[in-house]
């Protein structure tokens, strides 16, 4: 599987910058819906047509594409990862960082996965 810059460089440069800071959040699902960064991505017009999807639910968000409803093997194949790329990227336990973990992180974390490939 071959990393899908273009749709990486989208997340990172487009749709995160877009989430006010307030609705960013990798660590917790709210009302049936994902603040994450695979979650926003999936509300993405682009993405959607692309076929990732985030469906909302009674306790949490799942986000699919080709009918594959386990959120990290469809963020894997969505965008060209590795499960453990798709893990290090959208789990929040992969943040060692201080406080709440924003988009900024991800973005980051994001150029370096581009970067190294």
């Amino acid at each position: 599987m071959s990393l899908n810059i273009k749709r990486l460089r989208r997340l990172a440069d487009v749709i995160l910058p877009r989430v006010h800071y307030t609705k960013f959040n990798m660590g917790f699902y709210h009302d049936g819906t994902c603040g994450c960064a695979l979650g926003w991505a999936g509300l993405d017009p682009v993405f959607r047509r692309q076929g990732l999807k985030t469906l909302p639910a009674a306790t949490r968000a799942v986000v699919q594409f080709n009918g594959n409803p386990f959120s990290q093997s469809a963020a894997a194949e969505f965008f060209g990862l590795t499960e453990n790329e798709a893990e290090d990227l959208f789990l929040p336990w992969s943040y060692d960082v201080p406080g709440r973990i924003s988009s900024r992180h991800v973005r980051d974390k994001i150029y370096a996965l581009i970067k190294a490939n």
